[in-house]
C-alpha cells in the first residue's frame, strides 16, 4: 500500500475514534445531567410537600394552642372539621413525598391516632381539655418526625405523650372508629 493512502486511512481513523469518543462523552454527560436533573426534582417535590405538610400541622396544632383556657366550642363553631381539614391537607401533602415511606407512615399514623383519641373523647364526655390535648400532642409528634426528615436528622422515637394515648385507646372497649 501507498505511504500518502496509510497515512490517509490512519488519519480517517483517528478523525472517527476522536468523533466517537466525543459522542460518548456527550452522551454520557447528558445522561449524567439528566440523572442529577431528576434528582433534584424529586428533592424540590420532597422539600415542597414537606413544607405545605408541616405547614398544615402547625396551623392544626395552633388551634388547640391559642385559646388554651376557652372553650373552642362557643368561640369557634365546627373546630373539629376544621382540624379534620387540616389533617386530611396533611395527609395529601405527604402522600406526594417521594421516597419518604417510614415519615409518611409515621405522621399519619400519629393523625390518624389524633382521630381516633379526638372521637372517642368526645363520645365518653371527656371534655374539651382532654381533646385539645389529644390533638396538640399528636400534631406535635407529627410535626417534631416531619422536622427531623426536613433537617436531614433521624426521626425521633415516639414520644411518650404517643404511646401513652395509643395505650389508653387499647384500654377502653370502643376506643376504635
Amino acid at each position: 500500500m501507498q505511504t500518502e493512502i496509510l497515512v490517509g486511512l490512519i488519519g480517517f481513523g483517528g478523525a472517527v475514534v476522536g468523533a466517537g469518543g466525543a459522542l460518548v462523552g456527550a452522551w454520557l454527560q447528558q445522561h449524567h445531567q439528566s440523572k442529577t436533573a431528576q434528582a433534584q426534582r424529586i428533592e424540590d417535590r420532597a422539600r415542597d410537600a414537606g413544607n405545605n405538610a408541616l405547614a398544615e400541622l402547625l396551623v392544626l396544632r395552633r388551634l388547640v394552642t391559642e385559646n388554651v383556657h376557652s372553650n373552642l366550642d362557643e368561640e369557634m363553631p365546627g373546630w373539629r372539621s376544621v382540624a379534620q381539614r387540616h389533617m386530611d391537607a396533611t395527609e395529601m401533602a405527604l402522600l406526594l413525598m417521594p421516597q419518604a415511606k417510614e415519615v409518611q407512615a409515621r405522621v399519619i399514623g400519629a393523625l390518624r391516632l389524633a382521630e381516633r383519641a379526638l372521637a372517642f373523647a368526645a363520645r365518653a364526655d371527656l371534655g374539651l381539655h382532654v381533646e385539645k390535648l389529644h390533638l396538640y400532642n399528636c400534631s406535635n409528634e407529627a410535626i417534631q418526625v416531619l422536622a427531623a426528615f426536613m433537617r436531614g436528622d433521624p426521626l425521633p422515637k415516639p414520644s411518650r405523650w404517643i404511646q401513652s394515648i395509643e395505650e389508653d385507646l387499647e384500654r377502653q372497649p370502643h376506643a376504635s372508629l
